[in-house]
């Protein structure tokens, strides 16, 4: 079976069937913004939504 491809922002789609591993990619298509730091005491991810 071929790997996922990239979605939205480099996230990689999960696997057809898979139970977890949805929610950065669900963050970059519901978010204005989506940042992410990563330092060697772990990752950061920011979401910014535009408020109406």
């Amino acid at each position: 079976m071929p790997e996922p491809r990239p979605g939205p922002g480099g996230v990689r789609r999960a696997a057809a069937g898979a139970l977890d591993g949805r929610g950065l990619l669900m963050v970059n298509h519901l978010a204005d913004l989506v940042r992410m730091h990563t330092t060697t005491e772990g990752t950061m991810v920011r979401a910014y939504f535009r408020l109406i």
